[in-house]
């Protein structure tokens, strides 16, 4: 199986830029403007949801054999897990860089299991782009942010695998030639490279479909709850979402309080969802709520800056796509660089990086998994 490569205020506002050129599962952890949830959420069955994801209530008897995948054999969804001291590969799920990425990747193979149902071609675009080898940074952002406040259930599983998928579906849109005309992906050629332009816009939209599908399923939630995850996850790609935002970033002129909106819109958007779905599950009063959505915003303008800086610096290779489109291509500059030169975005993105890891304080993020992971995908010292 593929499993994932874990690869503004402060002093500095980027503003100012324009002014100068079922279960809970007990397993160790894993080493980017949204309103608030509306109050009248139904709190009794999030309450009741957070209580099972609490006690460990199990949704799925059809468990995939964590065990045996962790040892590289691909098995039956029905196969049982053999005692710990039967079964040598049990320590490999012990591993604190396996399990988080395990149980994301293997929901996700779960799901595309039924992408080529009626259209094998369809299906293996979208299991192209969804199953490709990336960090999986915002499910297993996720996954992390619900060990640390209680654990990781199947209702959040459920919801990593929907950033995932809605996530994969942005980036087939994005690498088209209408948009950015990119040819390489997560080290691989473009989804519309290797299945033709038509095929991928239709398994972009397929991927957004199945992924409200899996959240108005979602495992061991109630109604009112899944209605809730499907209405936070549709807001955050609309006209008040990712298709503004990339709608901004391709046609708007650029000042520096635009480039900030467009990476909420763009970027941010999707980060704050996952968080949002982690308040409503878990049943977060309103100040925690407030917190997650302010982390996700900030890790989305912290997210974009750093890709603007890697639109230059970066290496084509070691990234698995292209660099140098938003930088060099014809045109009006993109992002950042379209309001700032290289070394004011790299003190941006330092001082933004800082008051990232502030926020960290939040007794819902305070964990060490998730300060690694951020250093990891978001590392401080970046030099143009």
């Amino acid at each position: 199986m593929r499993l994932s490569r874990v690869s503004c205020s402060l002093s500095f506002d980027v503003r100012s830029l324009e002014q100068t050129p079922a279960g809970c599962i007990g397993f160790p952890h894993v080493q980017s403007n949204s309103p608030l949830l509306p109050r009248d959420t139904g709190r009794t069955n999030c309450r009741a949801t957070a209580r099972r994801c609490r006690k460990g209530v199990h949704s799925a008897p059809n468990r995939t054999n964590m065990a045996t995948i962790a040892g590289g054999r691909r098995v039956g969804r029905q196969a049982p897990l053999s005692p710990p001291d039967q079964n040598p590969s049990a320590k490999a799920l012990m591993r604190p860089d396996v399990n988080h990425s395990i149980l994301l990747q293997t929901r996700l193979e779960e799901i595309s299991d039924g992408f080529g149902a009626v259209s094998q071609p369809l299906g293996a675009a979208m299991s192209h782009a969804a199953l490709s080898s990336g960090k999986r940074f915002r499910g297993m952002l996720l996954l992390l942010a619900a060990e640390a406040s209680g654990g990781v259930c199947d209702t959040m599983v459920d919801a990593a695998a929907a950033v995932e998928m809605v996530h994969a579906a942005s980036l087939i849109f994005d690498d088209l030639p209408c948009m950015d005309d990119a040819s390489l992906r997560r080290g691989q050629p473009a989804t519309h490279v290797a299945h033709g332009e038509s095929r991928a816009v239709l398994g972009g939209i397929a991927l957004i479909t199945e992924a409200m599908s899996v959240l108005a399923t979602a495992r061991g939630a109630t109604g009112a709850v899944r209605a809730q995850l499907v209405r936070i996850l549709a807001r955050s790609l609309g006209p008040q979402g990712l298709c503004a935002g990339q709608d901004l970033d391709l046609h708007a002129a650029k000042n520096g309080a635009g480039v900030e909106q467009e990476q909420d819109l763009k970027t941010g958007v999707l980060f704050i969802a996952g968080l949002e779905m982690l308040a409503v599950v878990k049943d977060f009063d309103d100040e925690e709520k407030a917190q997650m959505i302010a982390f996700g915003r900030q890790l989305g303008r912290v997210f974009q800056s750093y890709d603007d800086l890697l639109d230059v610096i970066g290496d084509r290779a070691a990234l698995g796509k292209d660099v140098g489109r938003d930088a060099a291509a014809p045109g009006p500059k993109r992002g950042l660089l379209a309001v700032a030169d290289m070394q004011q975005v790299s003190r941006h993105y330092e001082a933004s990086r800082a008051q990232l890891d502030a926020m960290l304080r939040s007794k819902r993020l305070q964990a060490p998994e998730i300060a690694a992971l951020l250093e990891r995908v978001l590392p401080y010292g970046v030099r143009a």
